[in-house]
């Protein structure tokens, strides 16, 4: 019988939650939504065979912005993205766990900017590059960036 009693306020427990408000973190105040016509185009690209798939998730001002797996291909991926920001102050943070690297800056948005994040790795004699740490690379401008 205790058993039983014991197994009801464990199953009450459980679905009933603790007290309290409580945040869903997938929620969509916590996503940063793209926007075709955003001030902020964000190209993300893995640059190294050594690790491919890698997975990069990268927020801004705290919100999801990108969270997918990326393929090394033949390292001419750049896979865009759009955000409406507004003016001022942000910081963008990237991390792979499986590429064991991650990255926290800050930019400003004035008007319309071009950015690139790059996750790379190369470690000794890889395809006849020079041996790279486990990193990632951000650059942001005013103009478009255009690639070879």
């Amino acid at each position: 019988m205790l058993n039983r009693v014991l197994l009801i306020m464990i199953v009450l427990i459980y679905v009933g939650g603790c007290e309290g408000e409580t945040r869903d973190v997938n929620s969509a105040e916590d996503i940063l939504e793209q926007d075709e016509n955003g001030n902020l185009v964000l190209y993300v690209s893995n640059q190294s065979f050594a690790i491919s798939p890698v997975d990069i998730t990268i927020h801004i001002d705290g919100k999801k912005a990108v969270d997918r797996k990326f393929d090394v291909g033949n390292q001419h991926n750049w896979i865009g993205h759009s955000f409406s920001l507004s003016k001022g102050e942000h910081k963008l943070v990237a991390v792979s766990k499986k590429g064991r690297a991650s990255f926290e800056g800050q930019f400003e948005i004035k008007d319309k900017h071009w950015a690139v994040i790059v996750y790379s790795y190369y470690p000794d004699n890889t395809r006849g590059a020079e041996p790279t740490p486990k990193q990632f690379n951000f650059n942001i401008q005013d103009k478009p960036i255009y690639f070879q």
